[in-house]
């Protein structure tokens, strides 16, 4: 495998396990890394240590965190009454409001530089309050155009380098176009379609607040750009949790309700910046892939 299919991911290795760490080098990582592997475990019992000293330090540090008020612009207005916005957070009550960074309790564990570099590119010096709606709650986002291919007549398999690519469900077409017909390929007389789609998760950047914390749900590549940049404290969309044993999801990205809503001190969005906590892979190149397939048969029976 050459150099160029192997491209630099950012671990913030001392939130995981030495078996973690042992299988991302074994299993993604270039030959030089996984010859390198003792040297990276030591290392680790390092960072381990560092951390679990900042836990002891900032124990409860992730409760009581502040959402500071954001005036409400045309930006945000559109957005409001954009038809996908009450779709997508329809769950619980959600207002618009600015937070720090630094206090965000992080769901993941790594960074791919490659894509934070590129969205650095597009965030202006001395962004506005405009320019940071713009990056953080954009109304009509660009993502990358994913690769489809065509397996059978009824299956495809759609690609994308960012994974945040998913299936988004779909729906029965109660009318069909002149379009619609055209596209079929088995001839007959169409009467009724059904539509399936894939794409992307939310674009607007959006926290949890529960249990007086701020838990990142998404954007987190996006956050770590701008923080990287200098930035502290940007607008999102807060999802307000009343109960969160009922509402709160069960896991995120692997992570359980019980240790983001209660461990004394979780990983937080500032760890990724403290000095001895990180450690920079190359690791293979990776994409997300979707596969939809459609299925059917009829059956004829007396009524």
């Amino acid at each position: 495998m050459s150099s160029e299919e192997f491209q630099p991911y950012l671990y913030l290795y001392a939130a995981m396990t030495q078996p973690e760490v042992t299988g991302i080098v074994r299993t993604y990582c270039s030959p030089g890394e996984i010859s390198d592997l003792s040297n990276t475990l030591t290392s680790w019992q390092q960072a381990r240590s560092s951390l679990e000293q900042i836990q002891t330090q900032e124990n409860e540090v992730a409760n009581n965190m502040t959402i500071f008020p954001i005036e409400q612009n045309e930006k945000l207005t559109t957005l409001q009454n954009s038809p996908l916005f009450p779709r997508t957070f329809s769950n619980m009550p959600s207002v618009f409001g600015l937070v720090d960074i630094d206090t965000l309790v992080a769901t993941q564990r790594n960074v791919y530089l490659n894509y934070v570099n590129e969205m650095e590119q597009r965030i202006p010096d001395n962004p506005s309050i405009d320019d940071l709606i713009d990056i953080c709650l954009p109304l009509n986002p660009s993502p990358p155009e994913p690769k489809v291919t065509q397996t059978s007549q009824s299956s495809w398999i759609f690609s994308s380098p960012s994974p945040d690519f998913r299936y988004l469900g779909g729906h029965l077409k109660d009318q069909i176009s002149e379009d619609d017909i055209g596209m079929t390929q088995v001839g007959g007389f169409p009467v009724k379609a059904i539509t399936l789609f894939v794409g992307y998760g939310t674009s607007p950047i959006n926290v949890y607040h529960a249990n007086g914390r701020l838990i990142l749900n998404n954007g987190f590549h996006r956050v770590y750009a701008l923080r990287r940049r200098g930035i502290t404290r940007i607008p999102v969309v807060v999802q307000q949790v009343s109960n969160p044993e009922l509402e709160f999801p069960q896991q995120l990205l692997g992570l359980t309700r019980n240790y983001l809503l209660n461990n004394p001190r979780p990983i937080l969005v500032k760890d990724f910046f403290t000095d001895g906590l990180t450690k920079t892979f190359q690791r293979k190149k990776m994409i997300t892939t979707v596969q939809v397939n459609a299925q059917a048969g009829a059956v004829t029976f007396e009524v």
